[in-house]
């Protein structure tokens, strides 16, 4: 299944992803906090394996990912979505949004009840992106960092 659309000018194609698009997707998850993404190849070839693996790309670039796990607190009609990422230079341009949406509909039609998230404190820019696909705040996770306003809002999506 894949998805076609339009950014700007630039053609977005949503698809699983391959064996041959870890090295692109490494990439982009650690572009920005390569100290703070545990990422490795390793865990995105399972993830892979698996089926649960998202890329956005435009041409023959991957732009952005969306992963998540199958299963929530032992729940197996519940799933986490664990990270959606944009390339910098691609953000603000409605890929994260089209991710999120392509995931929450794949979800839907496997007859998933429920998808939970979360969001750090200060990401405005996803807590907005998350709201306006119609996000429940669930939660808040306190205490999660050194600082103390570090923290999580814990997102669901209802999708029965």
């Amino acid at each position: 299944m894949k998805m076609n659309g339009i950014v700007g000018k630039n053609k977005l194609k949503i698809r699983l992803a391959t064996k041959n698009d870890v090295v692109g997707l490494v990439n982009v998850n650690a572009e920005d906090e390569p100290l703070f993404r545990n990422v490795d190849r390793k865990m995105f070839l399972k993830k892979i394996n698996a089926k649960q693996v998202f890329c956005a790309e435009i041409g023959k670039e991957i732009v952005g990912l969306l992963y998540w796990q199958t299963t929530f607190l032992d729940r197996s009609n519940q799933w986490y979505l664990q990270q959606i990422t944009v390339g910098k230079k691609y953000r603000r341009q409605g890929i994260g949004y089209s991710l999120l949406k392509y995931f929450l509909n794949y979800a839907k039609r496997k007859k998933i009840e429920k998808v939970f998230g979360t969001i750090h404190n200060d990401n405005y820019p996803s807590l907005l992106m998350n709201l306006r696909q119609k996000a429940i705040v669930s939660g808040y996770l306190h205490g999660l960092g050194k600082q103390k306003d570090d923290g999580k809002i814990i997102m669901r999506w209802d999708l029965n």
